[in-house]
């Protein structure tokens, strides 16, 4: 006899076996029994009990307190299982007993009925046909394994755990009436075939899957085989199933059925059917992946538009990795199915885009409503390698378009995605922060938005004193098709503090130029003349004093910048209010373009134009930057006839009413208005000369049709006639100024000044000079 037992047979012979880990020289053994019966068991040997052999001994007793029971005879047998004591312990319980004498923290439960109330657990009213046999076993013998020799030992009948697997820890033996379970319902049973009395045995064990968590099992043998649409069910086996404390960490319980599913003539796959109690269907799901046997068997499921499926797939590439079931138990038949029909793991990744986008994977999924309101919905999910970073894209009906973001943590090679689209196109190396992506394969468009973490340098090449250009806040779109690539860049540029949003588009078919920058600052947001040159004085080496004057105190309410990156040329558009007396002002948009000379430094020049009513005239800036003047011109393609008089009300008001300007109009195609904002100087006025509120000297020209002046004396000329309309006299240097910006000869103003007032120019043998009487 074994060491061992030769110990354990010497205490037995002397009452004083104890159950712990000196006793019975084994702390696993003495773990085991503990955790299996919740304490240390105290036995009183029966006298004459023990029996032995070469490498057993057996012998009976009386637990003080076994699974609830006081005093409870219990069989014993010790042997010797892979050099070590093994050990089984055999009891038959009381008729009356039921499990929450063991375990009386058994969790309640809800039945999945309209108003159910929350009900103690449905192992407390398990009625039991014949009285139950408890089983300890130290080992787990698998089927086809069973101890029958030992189990003789303990007067357990070996016949009953033929081919039944024994666990390690507590088994349960014990014989219920399926149909007179109160937990079943009508709608389950009638789905097992049971419409009658049936008492059949149910096994039970309990297993600790966790250190804090334990479940009750007791399953019972069924044979039985359905068929529902492609799907084919085999279930062997009825289990109820509660965790074993309401105290658990995921306490739980339930009844599922065990079996076998296989999808039309494929090999079979384990399952369990989930009953959630009182419901009317039974759930599935798989827990390992099934082979596919083919998109011919799943027809009846696919959507109509399948045949645009954007990419072509075998069978063999497949697996169901995920397969749900709902099973009606009224009709019976399938009511919901959802698929989820994936790549292996091995499966060579798809190019879409050489070296930029590949398919690495894909999962196809359905959710399938059948019957007569049939419902499918299809979606296929994906993992893009796109320039090195992840991006988790989706596609569904009808048109299969994918859609979707980097992934977490993924990062992204601009440089090799952006240069096999322009690859004459240089752009910094810049990191990546965002990616999204729109992808359809059949049309082979794709289109990627990237959010960029930092900003573009832009350098100005050979530009003396010029600084590189930053551009913040950067972002990047990019289209592309079987033909061409199509790029849009927006970005930031602050001037002053002042954000301008710029835009820049470019086609990969225009390998000649640059990038084309356009933005606008935003809306209320004001910049001055001022602050504007200063800008350009430290971002592109230039002088800030260098303006035309008559532009001093201008406030651009909308600045727009229009720069190209080959050229490196740049034209800033602003619009302000243009102040001619206090509280009046018209509407001017200036234009300052700034290009390099042959030596690479930056030059600026001015443009623009004034907007009144609805006339624009064309500003004509004096090459003197320091003189306070400009020549705005409006031309007609034809003759019209024009009202002077609201021209001047524009401009000012004050003066259009100190003037009294008729409401006579004149014929003529050139315009001309003539500005001088200098400080107001002081000059000999005509009598008749009055004062307004402009301190600002503006004059209208006008090369009148006609023989009729605006007095409304008639004038004998063969020729055109011009007038001057004047806010107040023009000495004779500043007609000399204004004279070198009109372009329009024949407008040009006396050369001696003229008048405050409305002047026609006839013309005698000594030229051009005013009337002898000035308009009133």
């Amino acid at each position: 006899m074994h060491e061992k037992l030769q110990k354990i047979k010497g205490k037995v012979a002397t009452g004083s076996l104890q159950l712990d880990a000196d006793g019975l020289g084994s702390a696993p053994l003495a773990k085991q029994l503990k955790q299996a019966f919740g304490n240390t068991l105290k036995l009183k040997i029966k006298d004459n009990s023990l029996q032995e052999g070469a490498d057993y001994i057996q012998f009976q007793a009386t637990a003080d307190s076994l699974l609830g029971i006081y005093y409870q005879n219990i069989n014993i047998v010790f042997y010797i299982y892979q050099e070590d004591i093994a050990c089984l312990i055999a009891a038959v319980l009381p008729k009356i007993w039921n499990f929450s004498w063991a375990y009386p923290d058994l969790p309640p439960y809800t039945p999945m009925m309209p108003e159910a109330k929350t009900t103690a657990s449905f192992f407390n009213r398990l009625s039991f046909v014949e009285p139950i046999q408890a089983l300890f076993s130290s080992h787990d013998f698998p089927e086809g394994h069973t101890p029958h020799g030992k189990l003789k030992l303990v007067n357990v009948n070996p016949d009953l755990y033929e081919n039944k697997r024994i666990y390690s820890g507590i088994n349960y033996l014990c014989i219920l009436d399926l149909y007179s379970l109160p937990l079943l319902s009508a709608n389950l049973l009638q789905f097992m075939n049971i419409s009658g009395s049936l008492s059949t045995y149910f096994y039970g064990h309990v297993e600790q899957q966790e250190e804090d968590h334990a479940q009750l099992q007791l399953i019972a043998d069924l044979s039985l085989e359905k068929e529902l649409d492609i799907f084919k069910f085999a279930i062997n086996q009825l289990k109820l199933y509660t965790s074993t404390s309401v105290y658990d960490i995921r306490p739980f319980s339930g009844v599922s059925l065990l079996g076998e599913i296989s999808i039309e003539d494929q090999q079979s796959q384990s399952m369990e059917l989930v009953w959630p109690i009182g419901s009317t269907s039974l759930m599935f799901q798989n827990d390992q992946s099934i082979p596919f046997p083919g998109f011919a068997t799943f027809k009846e499921y696919f959507p109509k538009d399948y045949a645009r499926f954007p990419i072509e797939l075998k069978g063999d590439e497949l697996a169901i990795h995920e397969l749900k079931l709902t099973l009606s138990l009224i009709s019976p038949a399938i009511s919901h199915i959802f698929l989820s029909i994936g790549t292996h793991e091995n499966w060579k990744r798809l190019s879409l885009i050489q070296d930029i986008i590949s398919i690495e994977n894909l999962d196809l999924q359905w959710d399938i409503t059948p019957g007569n309101n049939k419902n499918t919905q299809f979606y296929i999910l994906s993992d893009f390698n796109v320039g090195g970073g992840i991006v988790e894209v989706s596609a569904g009906l009808p048109d299969f378009v994918f859609y979707g973001d980097l992934g977490l943590y993924q990062t992204v090679n601009f440089s090799q995605l952006f240069t096999h689209f322009f690859p004459q196109a240089h752009l910094p190396e810049v990191e990546v922060l965002d990616l999204s992506v729109e992808a359809d394969i059949q049309q082979k468009t794709y289109n990627f938005e990237i959010e960029i973490a930092d900003g573009w340098e832009l350098a100005l090449q050979g530009a003396k004193g010029a600084k590189p250009l930053p551009l913040k806040n950067m972002s990047m779109q990019l289209e592309h098709d079987s033909y061409s690539t199509f790029a849009t860049i927006t970005s930031v540029l602050y001037i002053a503090e002042v954000p301008i949003k710029l835009v820049a588009m470019k086609d990969s078919q225009e390998s000649n130029k640059g990038w084309e920058f356009t933005g606008s600052t935003g809306l209320y947001q004001e910049i001055s003349i001022n602050k504007l040159l200063k800008y350009m004085a430290k971002q592109f080496g230039l002088s800030d004093s260098d303006f035309p004057q008559v532009l001093e105190g201008l406030t651009f309410s909308n600045l727009e910048l229009y720069f190209e990156t080959l050229v490196q040329a740049f034209r800033f558009t602003g619009e302000a209010q243009f102040e001619i007396e206090e509280d009046n002002a018209i509407d001017i948009t200036v234009q300052i373009d700034l290009k390099k000379n042959e030596l690479g430094a930056y030059e600026k020049t001015f443009s623009g134009f004034l907007t009144i009513g609805d006339l624009v005239f064309d500003i004509e800036f004096s090459k003197n930057l320091q003189d306070s003047i400009l020549i705005a011109t409006h031309s007609y393609l034809e003759v019209q006839k024009i009202h002077i008089q609201k021209l001047v009300e524009k401009v000012s008001p004050s003066v259009a009413k100190v003037l009294s300007i008729s409401e006579y109009p004149m014929e003529t195609k050139d315009i001309i208005l003539g500005v001088d904002r200098s400080t107001t100087h002081t000059s000999h006025r005509s009598e008749s000369a009055t004062s307004s509120d402009s301190p600002t000297t503006f004059f209208f020209g006008l090369d009148v049709v006609g023989k009729s002046s605006p007095t409304g004396q008639n004038v004998q000329a063969d020729k055109n006639i011009p007038v001057f309309i004047t806010s107040q006299e023009i000495e004779s240097t500043q007609a000399q100024k204004f004279n070198q910006l009109i372009k329009q000869r024949q407008l040009n103003l006396p050369k001696n000044g003229i008048p405050q007032g409305i002047m026609p120019m006839l013309e005698d043998s000594k030229g051009r000079e005013p009337a002898n009487q000035p308009a009133p």
